[in-house]
C-alpha cells in the first residue's frame, strides 16, 4: 500500500501527485490520495462561510483524485498544524472538518479517513468525539515499550492505520518516506479496502468537546513544518 498527497486548499495540486498516484497502481500496490486542510483564520467569516469553504476543497480534492477507486483507500482528510488556522476555535475547526467529510463522504459513499496527531486532537480539536465514526489514521513517532503500537493513543477513537515514522528508507523511492502500519493483516487490508464503499455507519446526533481554553494559544507552533504557499 502507498499514499500520495494530492491536494491543499483549493486550486493546488501536488506536483507529482498524477505521477505518483499513477506508479502505485503500475506497483499493483494499493492506493491512497490525501488532502491537506487549509482552514484560514478570516474574521467575520460566518459559520455558514466556513462550511462553503470546506466543501470547496471537497470539491477540488474530488476533482483532482477522479471517480477511478479501484483497489483504493477511501478519501483521507490530513488535518494538522498550520499556522493559517491559528485563531480558529475547536467549535469551527470541528465544524469545518465535518462539512469535508459530509461533502465527501455523499459523492461518493465511502465513509472517509481521517489522519491527524494526538496532541492536534488534544488542543485543536479540543478532546472532540465528533470524529469517532470515522477511520483514524494515527500520526505518532513514539511507540509503546513493546514496539508494536502508539505510546499513546487517543482513547475512545481506535486507530486502523498508524505512522509511526517520517525518516525511513523504502525500496524504489529516492527520498526518507512517511512509513505506517495497518491494524490487521494484508487480507484485512484488501476486504477493508474493497468493502469500504458500502460502509454503514450511523452519523452523529450530536457531539462534544472539552472548554474552549483547549486552543492554539497553548500550542507551540514549531513542532510540525508546513507549506509556505498562499492561503
Amino acid at each position: 500500500m502507498a499514499v500520495a498527497k494530492a491536494t491543499e486548499g483549493i486550486g493546488w495540486v501536488d506536483p507529482k501527485f498524477k505521477q505518483n498516484y499513477q506508479g502505485i497502481r503500475d506497483a499493483g500496490l494499493i492506493r491512497g490520495a490525501y488532502h491537506f486542510a487549509r482552514v484560514s483564520s478570516r474574521e467575520g467569516i460566518a459559520e455558514a462561510g466556513f462550511r462553503r469553504d470546506a466543501e470547496d476543497e471537497a470539491d477540488w480534492y474530488l476533482e483532482v483524485t477522479g471517480a477511478d477507486r479501484r483497489r483504493t483507500l477511501p478519501p483521507i482528510l490530513d488535518i494538522e498544524w498550520d499556522k493559517r488556522a491559528r485563531g480558529v476555535k475547536p467549535p469551527m475547526l470541528i465544524a469545518w472538518c465535518l462539512a469535508w467529510l459530509e461533502r465527501v463522504e455523499k459523492r461518493t459513499q465511502r465513509v472517509p479517513i481521517v489522519y491527524t496527531g494526538r496532541n492536534y486532537w488534544r488542543w485543536k480539536l479540543a478532546q472532540t468525539n465528533a470524529f469517532h465514526r470515522y477511520t483514524l489514521w494515527l500520526a505518532q513517532y513514539k511507540k509503546n515499550t513493546q514496539g508494536d503500537g502508539p505510546k499513546t493513543p487517543i482513547s475512545g477513537w481506535p486507530w486502523k492505520f498508524w505512522q509511526y515514522s517520517s525518516k525511513e528508507k523504502v525500496q524504489g523511492v529516492e527520498t526518507l518516506c512517511d512509513v505506517n502500519c495497518f491494524a490487521g493483516s494484508s487480507r484485512d487490508l484488501e476486504k477493508f479496502v474493497a468493502e469500504s464503499p458500502y460502509q454503514q455507519k450511523a452519523a452523529l446526533d450530536g457531539y462534544h468537546h472539552a472548554d474552549p481554553i483547549f486552543w492554539d494559544k497553548l500550542v507551540c507552533w514549531t513542532v510540525e513544518s508546513f507549506s509556505d504557499r498562499p492561503a
